[in-house]
């Protein structure tokens, strides 16, 4: 796997850049182009985890919800491809102190009746809204680091954090904006009003999805103007819709499919590196996964080369005993896999009480991750060889993730994936208090809120790496790999796939 640059970027470069920019680009903009070419008017994409909610707040599902809320809501500032700030409903920026910035907004941002004003006043109350102790928005778990936000006038607001923030600006653009006065008497679940490039032609929820070019959008304008997402039970069935131009555009392919697809002579594939850590979630408020030698017993009883060669076409790599991959600042290099070792496996069981095994019931997402229900059969098989058992829960991914999240009911284990663009945001999911930790450990907890906080990158990742070694001790997961990221894309379009996993249809231009 190919080494990528860190994406924790220092506050004060970010100032400097920032301080340059007076145009305004959209989130959904920032890497696409109209080229030379005729550009298709539609087009359809495949999703396999469809879209629950259209309220940006609860937009966590990287290839469903937060494609459709960054196409049809602004935020402060976007990224682009690679993850450097642009502008969006922020003009430009500037660092007040080492916790306080002070962003200067765009006086032509509206939302899409083309008169409702995306001002300082809607900016402060989306915050507030999130940072509010009551708030059961999942976004919110992202803001860790801010205090307030405060109204200077009508184009202005100051960000206060509550320590250093290196990683702000990898935060910032899933903070999307609605219009508080719409949002008190509409149901934004279900509903939308935004002032991004797309609106919301109609919606089905956990279905399917329509988009048109906002005709008053003050940014850029998309290139193509319709846009529908379909979604289906797993990514065979999406491949298949792929071969019957169903769709033209689809980013869960599996290696079993990826031959039929390349005979579309429509369409191109795209492989790139991905930063999604596949594993094995440990609830470790359960028995036997509270004892630590019952964990780290399950990580050594995993052959993982052989499933990523026999499922996954040796299309990735075993994790090095850590959920990070080179991406991400703190990566530690030191670390090792856990060696498939079953021997070893037995011997930790009978030390830790349990010679003859047991069985666990694990939940696992219908369709959702590559080859999700595949691997977890693999995975019992190979357990099964040092007595353990895995009772496998096929659930709706909507239902998985309300179990998981919501009503924090997962059951012994989880087929899981998991990426943040941050280090922080990603470690932060596994810190003590997290409603997504199912874990408690002091150590790791401190560790990252210490490179939270740093001053620099060099010390944010010390503490990360730190971090890290512990969490392979406790091994609160069965680490796995990172997941395969293959895209079908139409050959008569541009497009760069991102580091984030947006799938964003503005970024689509038209081929030369």
């Amino acid at each position: 796997m190919p080494r990528f640059r860190p994406v924790l970027v220092s506050a004060a470069v970010l100032a400097t850049a920032a301080l340059a920019m007076t145009g305004c680009a959209s989130s959904a903009t920032a890497t696409g182009g109209s080229g030379s070419g005729t550009a298709p008017t539609s087009i359809a994409i495949g999703l396999t985890s469809a879209v629950v909610s259209l309220d940006p707040a609860d937009a966590g599902t990287v290839r469903s919800d937060r494609g459709v809320a960054a196409s049809v809501y602004s935020a402060l500032v976007s990224v682009d491809a690679k993850q450097k700030p642009h502008p969006d409903v922020a003009t430009s920026w500037k660092q007040l102190s080492s916790t306080e910035w002070r962003f200067t907004l765009n006086p032509k941002a509206v939302f899409s009746d083309g008169t409702t004003p995306v001002d300082a006043d809607v900016v402060k109350w989306n915050f507030d809204r999130l940072l509010s102790p009551t708030s059961k928005h999942s976004i919110s778990a992202y803001l860790q680091t801010i205090k307030s936000v405060d109204v200077v006038d009508k184009h202005t607001v100051d960000v206060t954090l509550k320590g250093p923030d290196v990683s702000l600006f990898l935060v910032l653009p899933y903070i999307d904006f609605l219009d508080p006065e719409w949002a008190g008497t509409h149901q934004p679940a279900t509903e939308a009003f935004g002032s991004g490039p797309y609106e919301v032609k109609s919606f089905t929820p956990s279905g399917d999805i329509q988009l048109t070019a906002n005709p008053n959008y003050w940014g850029a304008k998309p290139a193509i103007k319709n846009v529908s997402y379909h979604v289906y039970s797993d990514a065979t069935a999406e491949a298949n819709a792929l071969i019957t131009d169903e769709i033209q555009f689809a980013g869960d392919l599996e290696p079993k499919d990826l031959s039929r697809v390349k005979q579309v002579s429509s369409l191109k594939l795209v492989q790139a590196a991905s930063i999604r850590a596949a594993f094995i979630k440990l609830n470790t408020e359960q028995k036997p996964l509270d004892n630590k030698q019952v964990r780290q017993a399950l990580n050594y009883a995993v052959d993982k080369k052989t499933i990523i060669k026999s499922l996954l076409g040796n299309s990735t790599t075993e994790s090095q005993g850590q959920v990070l991959t080179p991406y991400f600042v703190g990566f530690n290099k030191s670390l090792k896999p856990y060696p498939y070792d079953p021997a070893k496996a037995k011997k930790l069981l009978a030390a830790a009480g349990y010679p003859n095994g047991f069985t666990l019931t694990i939940d696992v997402p219908i369709g959702t991750y590559v080859e999700g229900q595949n691997i977890t059969q693999a995975i019992n098989q190979q357990l099964q060889k040092v007595g353990v058992t895995l009772k496998e829960n096929d659930l709706p991914f909507a239902t998985y993730l309300q179990r998981y999240t919501t009503l924090h009911q997962l059951s012994q284990a989880a087929y899981l994936t998991q990426s943040q663009l941050s280090t922080d945001r990603f470690l932060g999911l596994f810190q003590t208090g997290s409603p997504y930790a199912y874990w408690e450990n002091a150590e790791f907890t401190d560790d990252v809120n210490k490179g939270r906080y740093a001053l620099t990158t060099a010390e944010a990742a010390s503490y990360y790496e730190k971090a890290v070694t512990v969490m392979r001790d406790e091994a609160p997961v069965i680490f796995l790999f990172p997941q395969p990221k293959v895209y079908a894309v139409p050959k008569d379009i541009t497009w760069t796939e991102r580091d984030d996993e947006w799938i964003l249809p503005a970024d689509f231009g038209v081929a030369k």
